[in-house]
């Protein structure tokens, strides 16, 4: 979907210069461009799929390729409230042995 051009608002200031400024969005649209964001996803590779794939993959390799294609699985079920939140969830998933743990924004498209 194309972003739409911002509207634009030119007017004179008092030293009689024009000045031309975006049009601030009403509250209603950005009501709506909020309600698009839905929390923070904390993801990762948990220790019981890494070690099935280490049985699968003989090769360090193949492991290697594995773990950077493979679907990563949420730390918690629900979306977390703030980015800070998911990032101390990944903190806690690597002391307990996942991999490739991340953050990612949840939205609603």
């Amino acid at each position: 979907m194309a972003k739409k051009p911002a509207v634009m608002v030119t007017y004179t200031n008092q030293a009689g210069q024009l000045v031309t400024v975006p049009l601030v969005k009403s509250k209603v649209e950005r009501r709506h461009q909020e309600a698009r964001h839905d929390g923070w996803l904390a993801m990762g590779l948990p220790p019981e799929q890494i070690e099935v794939a280490r049985r699968q993959h003989t090769s360090p390799e193949a492991l290697m390729v594995w773990q950077q294609t493979a679907l990563r699985t949420r730390i918690r079920k629900r979306p977390f409230f703030s980015r800070s939140a998911a990032l101390d969830a990944c903190e806690l998933a690597k002391k307990a042995g996942w991999l490739g743990v991340g953050v990612v924004e949840k939205r609603v498209d």
